[in-house]
This record gives C-alpha cells, sequence and structure tokens, in this order.
C-alpha cells in the first residue's frame, strides 16, 4: 500500500496542522511505527507530553528497537517528572545500542535527579571514558561528584573541562566553587575572573555573576 507522506514542508511542527498531516497517514495505515513516532515529536512540540507519550509507546510496541522512539519517551517522561520511567527506557536505548551518547547522558541525569548519585555518577563515567572530548558529560559527572562531596574528582573534571573547552563559563564557576571549598585561593580567583569575563550579565545571569563577584572579592581581600 502506498502511504502519502505527512504534508510537514507547509506546516511547523507543534501546530494542529502538523498534528493532523501525521494523523492523516494513520488511517490508511494505523499500524506504521515510523509516522506514530513523528506525531509524538508533532505532539510534545505542541505541547501535549501525554499524546506524545502515548504514540511513543505506540511506535515502540511496532517497533521495539526504534531506539530514537525510547530515547524520546523517556525525555518526555522525565519531563514528567516520572524518572523510574523514564531510567528504564534509557536502560533499553544503552541495551540496544551501548554507544548512544544521549541515553548515557540522559540516564545520568534522571539518577541524579532521582537521588541516585553513585548511579549518576557510573553512567556519566561510562559516557567520559567511551567520548573522553564530551564537555556536557565531564561537566555533568562534576557537578554529581561536587554533590556527593568528592571535591578533588569534581576539580579534576572541571579542569579537564575547561582544558577542552576554554570559553565554557558554567566550568570556570564550578572550577572556582570545587577549588574554593579546597582551600586553593589563587586558582579559584583565577576561575572567576575566567568566569566573569565569559559570562554576560543578564536576568538569568546576574545572581550567579553578584555571587562570582562576592566569592572573588572575598578570596582578593
Amino acid at each position: 500500500m502506498y502511504l502519502p507522506k505527512p504534508r510537514l514542508f507547509s506546516a511547523a511542527v507543534g501546530t494542529d496542522a502538523a498534528v493532523a498531516a501525521y494523523r492523516e497517514p494513520l488511517k490508511l495505515k494505523p499500524d506504521h511505527a515510523g509516522v506514530h513516532y513523528n506525531l509524538a515529536i508533532a505532539l510534545k512540540a505542541k505541547g501535549d507530553l501525554d499524546g506524545a507519550i502515548a504514540e511513543y509507546r505506540e511506535a515502540i510496541r511496532l517497533q521495539p528497537d526504534n531506539v530514537n522512539a525510547h530515547n524520546n519517551l523517556g525525555l518526555a517522561l522525565q519531563t514528567k517528572g516520572d524518572h523510574p520511567g523514564a531510567i528504564v527506557q534509557y536502560r533499553i536505548v544503552i541495551g540496544l545500542q551501548p554507544d548512544h551518547v544521549r541515553a548515557h547522558n540522559n540516564l545520568g541525569n534522571s539518577l541524579q535527579t532521582s537521588g541516585d548519585l553513585d548511579g549518576a555518577i557510573a553512567a556519566y563515567r561510562e559516557l567520559v571514558n567511551a567520548h573522553p572530548d564530551h564537555v556536557k558529560a565531564h561537566y555533568n559527572l562534576g557537578v554529581a561528584l561536587q554533590t556527593k562531596g568528592d571535591i578533588d574528582s569534581a576539580a579534576q573534571q572541571f579542569r579537564t573541562l575547561v582544558s577542552l573547552k576554554d570559553d565554557y563559563a558554567d566550568a570556570h564557576y564550578a572550577l572556582g566553587e570545587v577549588l574554593r571549598q579546597k582551600g586553593n585561593k589563587t586558582e579559584a580567583a583565577q576561575a572567576y575572573r575566567r568566569y566573569l569575563s565569559l559570562e554576560s550579565d543578564t536576568p538569568d545571569t546576574h545572581e550567579r555573576r553578584e555571587k562570582a563577584r562576592a566569592r572573588l572579592k572575598e578570596l582578593e581581600s
């Protein structure tokens, strides 16, 4: 059976027209996993999270090895606060595709948010070991280690990160925080200065910039 492609070139994703464009071919072939997957994306973009979750589940029922559907379902569940459900999906993805970078990072995020710091650290470490230049994984691992109280290991991750990407403002701030905790005043001050030189003053960053200024003033006194 010929299945016409959804008419999304003239309908922006996240609109009623986009959702309708994907529902239409399902009338002809309701067991088309790819269309259910695309419909889920359109529904999520539209803000219908429950609808998206239902469509991702249907896509997975029809195509159980669709790693993107599992990962996106995990993200949707994570957005809803269902971290146990999200963790299940991310682990399925990793089982199907062990080198799936986003699934490892997402798994770490959900584990950390749900309070499993050791599990999160393990997930981030696995990602860092496989992809040593993955800056977000180094950052997330550093934050998890810092939260656990392993300041030395956290500092190591943030040092590695700024060596990989010197213009990563948040990494310099985080490095300043752990070095300050370690009592390394000189390097902590350098990290705060670098952060302030990189981070523009906006409503979203103003509070952190002011905190960095206060830390720097304290260290320089």
